[in-house]
């Protein structure tokens, strides 16, 4: 018997169990500089126990929850942690984060990107918190 001929669709699996927020994990959200929207967000948020901004991600999340369908909703998502060069952070938004005790960190480190300096500063507080299971990055 001659092998079937290839098929025209492949089917790939995800791994989506992420994004239920009863499921006991530990998440890390990194934020980056590229749009996304308020019901993903609340999603993931709240399906992670680590939240980090990748620079100007931090003016994505401050922008979509200022005034969103006119409430301001960013008491409800603060993250833990703003990283990168910070050449894209506005002011406005370091003073808001600043202000409510958000880490800032400016790493000026060219050889990697923010999403890795994020990636680095989960590594260091992973350490720090002597955790044996590690956070799943989303």
């Amino acid at each position: 018997m001659p092998p079937a001929a290839p098929s025209a669709y492949s089917v790939t699996p995800w791994e989506i169990s992420f994004l239920d927020p009863l499921r006991q994990s530990r998440n890390a959200l990194i934020i980056l500089n590229q749009p996304f929207s308020y019901p993903l967000l609340r999603r993931v948020w709240h399906s992670s126990s680590w939240h980090a901004c990748a620079d100007g991600g931090a003016n994505r999340l401050h922008d979509l929850l200022k005034d969103y369908d006119g409430n301001d909703l960013r008491h409800l998502f603060t993250p833990d942690l703003i990283k990168g060069d910070l050449d894209s952070l506005r002011v406005d938004v370091q003073l808001y984060y600043s202000s409510r005790g958000v880490r800032i960190v400016q790493d000026p480190d060219q050889d990697s990107t923010d999403l890795m300096k994020c990636i680095g500063a989960l590594v260091d507080d992973e350490k720090a918190e002597r955790h044996v299971e590690q956070h799943t990055i989303v």
